[in-house]
């Protein structure tokens, strides 16, 4: 059986906080994927502010359930009937380090590339509505301190059809 879906482009940007330095856009280049082919969209990270930003880029995505240490990312997958699309993947993840941070001067953006099709089932005919977010809470062992939060992205809308 041969299915595809379309993709709608993402229209705002949705942050947890007026005053956040940082901003969070989930795009894709494609509309229009089949089914078990790759689901390819891109999470970028902007800092909007003035100043330079001190950011975790590890973005690594795990299950909500994981500890927060553990996750970086989610993607947030509502399926046609309401559920939340499964995480696949059993990841081992190593504990943050000083690497995993680094400086996002004003204006700059971090972007790192996934693809949904490999990382969560989704197998419903009908609409899906997909958000990430992108969470930090810890600072490198150097003692510097690092933006902590939560960034929420826009939302894009696809489409797996028979």
């Amino acid at each position: 059986m041969f299915m595809a879906c379309s993709l709608t482009k993402p229209t705002q940007n949705i942050t947890s906080s007026n005053d956040n330095p940082l901003s969070l856009t989930l795009s894709a280049t494609e509309e229009i994927f089949h089914i078990g082919d790759a689901i390819d969209v891109t999470l970028t990270i902007k800092n909007e502010s003035e100043e330079d930003v001190l950011v975790k880029r590890r973005m690594i995505v795990n299950r909500w359930s994981e500890l927060v240490n553990h996750r970086d990312i989610i993607f947030i997958i509502n399926s046609p009937s309401g559920y939340t699309s499964h995480f696949k993947p059993k990841l081992n993840v190593y504990p943050v380090g000083d690497a995993d941070f680094m400086i996002l001067a004003a204006g700059e953006t971090l972007s790192k590339n996934y693809d949904l099709e490999a990382l969560y089932e989704i197998r419903e005919y009908g609409p899906y509505s997909v958000f990430a977010i992108y969470q930090n809470s810890s600072d490198p062992t150097s003692g510097e301190l690092s933006w902590r939060g939560e960034l929420l992205s826009n939302y894009i809308i696809f489409t797996i059809m028979p």
